[in-house]
């Protein structure tokens, strides 16, 4: 009986060191799980810092593109413009020449 006992006590003893190992393990991974939050944690602050100048840059983009359309508007009736104006003047040069030839003839 007091064999039994002592295996009983040994048993129990390597469980309770088995135990105590596995605390140790939990207690060191919520150590590393506490610290990889903390790192999220930061992360997350800088790609809220960075999304924020993401929203920025995207309102200026926004108005140069605005600015971009209506200096196209711009040029386009500058363009309707010049091109009415040359065939105005394609027109004069058309009828001089062809006034010239009439009285040549």
């Amino acid at each position: 009986m007091t064999n039994t006992l002592v295996q009983l006590a040994v048993s129990a003893s390597e469980r309770a060191d088995t135990h105590e190992s596995w605390i140790n393990s939990l207690g060191s991974q919520a150590d590393e799980l506490a610290a990889a939050q903390v790192g999220l944690t930061t992360h997350q602050a800088a790609f809220g810092a960075h999304q924020a100048e993401l929203s920025a840059h995207q309102a200026e983009l926004s108005v140069a593109q605005v600015e971009l359309a209506k200096a196209q508007e711009r040029t386009e009736a500058a363009l309707a413009e010049t091109n009415e104006r040359l065939n105005n003047l394609i027109d004069v040069v058309e009828r001089f020449i062809s006034e010239r030839r009439s009285d040549g003839s």
